[in-house]
């Protein structure tokens, strides 16, 4: 495993016994440089923490992880020792929390389609009808937008991105009656109603907050065709889209703010003499 302590990266060994937990692994979650979760297939009962000294094993229900479609898709939100949660995309309406003695079930408002964790307790959820986020004390939900369409044209949500406990953006992606996209158009949660923006692009792909109350996005235009470019939105405007240097971009770059900073991650594909490689870039000091 890689840890980065803030001014570099550095090797965490894993002993070879726990070598499946890793290689298995179908979501990760950390709230501090000693309190790191993995959760994987290798055996779908046991998590595998990291405690800062040491690597553990630690009970976990059978229902925790969860198959749909033959696979296990999870998102982990750690936001401390005693308070974990994990959302499987097979396990219905209900998520996981582990409250630093026991896992419950905890029942949601809908069976979420995409999660999303900001900041310290922000927690989202996306189903068919509404938007959920965690109160610190119950699921709430938001009803997604309705707005009129042309004839045959239909919505839908996805991309939810948390802000903070209380705001989120997400992207709405408007199709003909062919199923063909036509637009992206996204969307805040201002605390009280949906507001739709403009987009700078066709297609919106990944979103990240910029820790300033603005938001960096990922788009291309459908015609002409062209390349994934980023761009960024601030003081109700979005400045032009640039690629980052050296980085191919026939793709979405996932985007993540680093927590405390406006600062990004970002991940992608580069080019040398010997073929392409993966790299995770970063954006402001």
């Amino acid at each position: 495993m890689l840890h980065w302590t803030g001014g570099a990266w550095t090797s965490v060994p894993v002993p070879a016994k726990l070598n499946g937990y890793v290689q298995s692994a179908v979501a990760i979650g950390a709230s501090s440089a000693s309190d790191f979760w993995l959760f994987g297939t290798y055996r779908s009962t046991e998590a595998l923490r990291w405690t800062g000294r040491t690597w553990v094993l630690q009970a976990i229900p059978p229902w925790v992880l969860r198959r749909a479609g033959g696979t296990v898709t999870a998102t982990a939100a750690v936001f401390g020792p005693e308070n974990v949660w994990v959302f499987s995309a097979g396990a219905g309406s209900y998520a996981a929390h582990y409250n630093g003695r026991a896992w419950t079930k905890v029942r949601l408002p809908e069976v979420p389609a995409d999660v999303s964790v900001a900041g310290s307790a922000g927690v989202w959820a996306l189903g068919a009808e509404y938007a959920m986020h965690w109160t610190g004390a119950s699921w709430a939900t938001v009803r997604l937008p309705v707005f009129p369409l042309p004839f045959g044209d239909y919505a839908t949500y996805g991309d939810l991105t948390a802000a903070d406990a209380q705001d989120a953006w997400m992207v709405i992606s408007i199709h003909d009656s062919s199923h063909a996209l036509v637009s992206t158009i996204p969307a805040y949660w201002t605390g009280t109603a949906w507001k739709l923006m403009s987009s700078p692009a066709d297609i919106l792909g990944a979103m990240a907050p910029d820790g300033g109350g603005g938001l960096w996005a990922d788009g291309i235009d459908i015609n002409p065709g062209g390349f994934w470019l980023l761009y960024h939105f601030a003081s109700g405007h979005w400045t032009s889209g640039q690629a980052p240097p050296g980085v191919d971009v026939h793709s979405p770059t996932p985007l993540t703010l680093i927590p405390g900073t406006r600062s990004l991650w970002a991940t992608g594909t580069a080019f040398s003499a010997r073929g392409s490689y993966g790299v995770i870039l970063k954006y402001g000091p």
